[in-house]
């Protein structure tokens, strides 16, 4: 029985690191795609300020959030 609990208490050491690995990889991702979504609105607004804004021309009210909080990685850490 002593064996069997080593034994699982092992595999959940290795789950457990392999799921932080991929959450910090998952981190990295949505990093890189934040900062691809925030270059493309920056040549967006450019593009479009002779005209009054993207906003202005699909008539709506604008409002961009990116999250640089870090909760992920920080949850799991």
């Amino acid at each position: 029985v002593e064996k069997a609990i080593v034994n699982i208490s092992a595999e959940m050491e290795i789950i457990a690191n392999s799921t932080s690995d991929t959450i910090g990889w998952l981190q990295t991702e949505i990093n890189s795609l934040k900062e691809v979504a925030f270059q493309n609105c920056m040549v967006l607004d450019m593009i479009t300020a002779q005209m009054r804004g993207v906003c202005t021309l699909i008539n709506t009210s604008c409002c961009t959030y990116i999250d640089q909080s870090g909760q992920i990685t920080t949850a799991i850490y």
